[in-house]
């Protein structure tokens, strides 16, 4: 499912990256808000079971969101932008 949810969200013209390094979660957070990622979004064991994703928008509260959910706010946030 990740390999495949950032397939479509390039698709729909959202730039994503996957940082799958060993470092822990916390220290790949830390660093994503330090360079200022919009949006991370964590797929684990969890989320794949609920075909879910959890989802922290840049300086917002942390939430988990159904995957179809989540990509139509990003659609339409991106239609907005243009």
């Amino acid at each position: 499912m990740p390999e495949e949810f950032i397939c479509h969200l390039r698709s729909i013209g959202i730039r994503a990256t996957v940082d799958a390094r060993d470092a822990q979660l916390k220290m790949r957070v830390r660093e994503a808000l330090l360079e200022r990622v919009p949006y991370i979004i964590v797929i684990g064991k969890k989320e794949l079971q609920t075909n879910s994703v959890t989802v922290r928008a840049y300086s917002a509260v942390e939430q988990t969101m159904l995957v179809d959910k989540l990509l139509d706010r990003l659609k339409l946030e991106n239609q907005q932008r243009d």
